[in-house]
């Protein structure tokens, strides 16, 4: 295994407090067999404009939704007060959801519902809905300063 380097603070593009996470969760118009089940939102992370940013993250009074978008997550969430079965709705969508959902729900081995004993004990509340970060990419020059986690652990309410 190759042991993680990071690079120098001072390397860093811009100023990582005034990045900024916009959240984004589409709905089709057609409804789809598991609408009420599970939900795909995308995030994206937006750089500030230069190093002369204010309080809020702009620069020079621009725009801040002009600030370029320098990584991306996506996160599913499988809601848990629904008719739809959580797992298969996982299974539909990919086969990494559903390896998580397998590993994670009780009912897909036991017909019960709720989260495995072994999850429940590592959450402080394992009640409601899962949510599943899929996938995480910064730019390159973002990289190599410990940022990845940070995207990953950003705070997601699920309302839209």
């Amino acid at each position: 295994m190759t042991p993680i380097t990071y690079r120098p603070v001072a390397e860093l593009p811009g100023d990582p407090a005034y990045l900024r996470f916009v959240y984004h969760h589409a709905h089709p118009a057609d409804p789809y067999d598991d609408e009420d089940t599970l939900e795909q939102w995308h995030v994206s992370v937006l750089a500030p404009l230069d190093d002369e940013d204010d309080e809020e993250g702009c620069s020079d009074g621009q725009d801040p939704d002009l600030a370029p978008v320098i990584g991306r997550a996506r996160l599913y969430r499988l809601r848990d007060y629904t008719d739809g079965d959580r797992w298969s709705a996982a299974d539909a969508e990919s086969g990494d959801l559903e390896v998580i959902a397998s590993t994670v729900l009780r009912g897909v081995k036991s017909g019960e519902p709720g989260y495995c004993k072994a999850f429940e004990r590592q959450i402080e509340s394992p009640v409601g809905d899962l949510l599943i970060l899929d996938r995480v990419h910064l730019d390159k020059q973002w990289r190599g300063f410990g940022l990845g986690p940070v995207v990953g652990l950003i705070r997601f309410d699920g309302h839209s």
